[in-house]
């Protein structure tokens, strides 16, 4: 591979991640360093279906020098996991360190953040989350679902039977996640807070994250996607051990409104904008991201709209990753140049990727702080309260609109008017002084 051709590459896409940074939010490292390990583990009840885990954690400074060494990431752990690529790619193109297994803060137990990926998306599309996230003090936990459409040497199996599986895949990472933090001299051992853990995941799987919070009462709801394998058209049961949901452009189509009513955990919902959703022609049009957050029955719930952003390249780090696996040599040219095209990592039009993921990381990093009452006074968060105040990000972030829905709140009594067929939605963050 020719050096110019890649500098070349990378000055394209780092010409798109110029911005002006905000101040006052937790749009930059946290306190902690970031260890990684990763493992396979096969759920017997399933016949053997693995379920690949890449974790993120925190771990104190003082055990990181010169000689620690950087993450490795296996971007197909069950069936090609010699496929490296390492941390320092990432870190080149704006992406947090993570370190391999250094031994985790003793400032444990942390939050766990259990993450899904989206359908046909590997879990390395997602490094930026879970370097940023574990900075702040969380676990956090990707996983990677069997024949998924992610990767070539997996079979492929139909939507539903995804959608069924993913469910019972985080129920099951999550037990195994708690057995590794039970065993002592695990890597992970005591790691975790088994009280404080919270289901997030994009796309597909903020599908996942919200059926695993409310339950689904039938998986092919609400239409049918050509016809559904037998035995795949069941629901799922929600698990009470998340006390709550994140999820980054969640594919909310893919259940009822009904279904989602029964999410009774507080919530954040990241997504696109009302006018960038009624120009691609979404499902539902510019209420998409809308529907959930008026389905939604706990408190507090908060949908955060990423002005200009798009599905693939601002809520995932596939434009970084895709130009890491060129220079690792993972791919062509040609290829990279097809890949960064067709998810607009080059559209002048769209959010630049990396201004993108501060909002994602940061918003995240926020309401986790408040759900898991956490505060990184060494990292910024207390002078971030404000983030998801609407009145506050109005004028003071123009990336983003902030929507909250909180019990006894101003629109508490707009929201409980909601049907499945019509259901009260906002295009702009109400006006709090007309609503009293």
């Amino acid at each position: 591979m020719r050096t110019g051709a890649l500098l070349g590459c990378l000055s394209v896409v780092l010409s798109l991640t110029c911005t002006t940074a905000s101040a006052k939010r937790p749009d930059r490292p946290g306190r902690f360093e970031v260890g990684f390990t990763s493992f396979v583990e096969r759920d017997a009840s399933r016949n053997n279906r693995p379920t690949a885990l890449s974790v993120f954690y925190p771990v104190d400074r003082r055990a990181i020098d010169d000689s620690s060494r950087r993450a490795s990431y296996s971007r197909n752990p069950v069936n090609n996991p010699e496929q490296i690529l390492d941390s320092t790619l990432f870190e080149e193109l704006g992406i947090d360190a993570a370190y391999q297994t250094p031994v985790p803060s003793d400032h444990a137990p942390f939050p766990l953040v259990l993450f899904s990926p989206g359908l046909g998306t590997p879990w390395d599309n997602y490094v930026y989350i879970g370097t940023r996230v574990a900075s702040h003090g969380y676990v956090v936990a990707i996983m990677s679902h069997f024949a998924d459409t992610t990767y070539p040497e997996e079979p492929r199996v139909h939507l539903r039977v995804t959608m069924k599986q993913r469910s019972l895949d985080t129920s099951f990472a999550l037990n195994q996640l708690l057995a590794h933090n039970d065993a002592p001299g695990d890597l992970l051992y005591r790691t975790m807070d088994p009280g404080i853990i919270i289901a997030a995941g994009h796309s597909v799987g903020g599908y996942t994250a919200i059926s695993i919070a409310g339950g689904q009462g039938n998986v092919c709801n609400p239409v049918p996607m050509n016809p559904p394998p037998p035995g795949s058209c069941v629901g799922i049961a929600p698990d009470p051990r998340f006390i709550a949901i994140a999820t980054l452009d969640a594919s909310n189509f893919l259940t009822t409104f009904e279904d989602m009513q029964n999410v009774h955990v507080p919530s954040l919902g990241l997504g696109r904008d009302p006018a960038t959703l009624l120009a691609e022609n979404s499902q539902y049009g510019a209420a998409h991201q809308a529907r959930q957050h008026a389905a939604f029955s706990g408190a507090p719930g908060y949908r955060v709209d990423v002005i200009n952003s798009r599905h693939a390249p601002s809520f995932t780090n596939i434009c970084e990753e895709t130009l890491v696996r060129l220079a690792a040599g993972q791919i062509t040219q040609a290829a990279a140049d097809s890949t960064l095209a067709s998810v607009q990592c080059y559209d002048p039009r769209v959010i630049a990727p990396i201004e993108a993921h501060r909002l994602v990381t940061e918003y995240m990093i926020e309401f986790l702080d408040q759900i898991a009452d956490v505060r990184d006074d060494d990292a910024g968060e207390n002078a971030s309260h404000h983030l998801l105040d609407p009145q506050w990000s109005e004028h003071h972030e123009p990336n983003v609109a902030v929507f909250l829905t909180e019990e006894g709140g101003l629109e508490t009594g707009l929201r409980n008017l909601a049907q499945s067929a019509t259901f009260q939605w906002f295009w702009n963050p109400p006006d709090t002084k007309r609503l009293k």
